[in-house]
């Protein structure tokens, strides 16, 4: 049987979602080597001027506005994660 269209689509997210996954992953061990470096140089956990900047540096590198509006949703999510994240490891030391 030939595979479809739909088929190939969604072969492609199943990539891209594993791709995601990972890097996930990767960025949460990344920012708690961040938190550890912040409290061992007495650093503030969080920096409001950053998020900001790098919010506004990564969603204008997507071209489409309706795309660029969800990826601001999709960031803004991702940033509370890495926050809820950064308490809980907090709550542990």
């Amino acid at each position: 049987m030939e595979e479809t269209a739909l088929d190939k689509n969604r072969n492609m997210i199943d990539e891209i979602d594993r791709d995601i996954t990972l890097l996930f992953e990767k960025r949460l061990r990344i920012v708690s080597d961040i938190l550890d470096y912040k409290l061992e140089h007495h650093i503030p956990i969080l920096d409001s001027g950053r998020e900001k900047d790098i919010r506004i540096r990564n969603a204008a590198l997507i071209e489409d506005d309706l795309i660029q509006d969800q990826f601001v949703i999709f960031y803004d999510n991702l940033l509370a994660i890495s926050k809820a994240y950064q308490e809980e490891l907090l709550s542990r030391k």
